[in-house]
């Protein structure tokens, strides 16, 4: 079998860093003790099921099927950039730390939105 390459899915090359950046970042907070660890937890769980939602569509066959994983994955990331707005402005994280995860996030998400919207005019 050969390996699994996901080159010509830009919206994996674009997300996958940001994702990687986000679950480094998060590990480091591991001790955050307070009332939003709650955001912590779900921020982790978001990202860390992204990347294997988006390859998942990615091998789907069906242009419907596919597009379904898609949204699932857009309203993964979409949710992990408003978090990580929220960490910033609550002080858990920095401007510094922040801003390029939710610029890579916003890409991706543009990608996705692309996508989706080819898959739908095709069926």
């Amino acid at each position: 079998m050969g390996e699994v390459d996901f080159t010509g899915l830009q919206a994996y090359e674009e997300v996958s860093p940001a994702v990687v950046k986000g679950l480094k970042l998060l590990r480091d907070l591991d001790d955050y003790d307070t009332y939003w660890d709650f955001i912590l937890k779900g921020l982790r769980r978001d990202l860390a099921e992204s990347l294997p939602l988006l390859a998942d569509g990615y091998n789907r066959y069906h242009y419907d099927e596919k597009a379904e994983a898609y949204k699932k994955v857009r309203s993964k990331l979409s949710r992990c950039q408003s978090c990580f707005l929220i960490l910033k402005d609550i002080g858990v994280l920095t401007n510094e730390d922040v801003d390029s995860i939710c610029r890579s996030l916003e890409g991706g998400i543009g990608r996705l939105n692309g996508l989706i919207s080819r898959m739908e005019d095709d069926e």
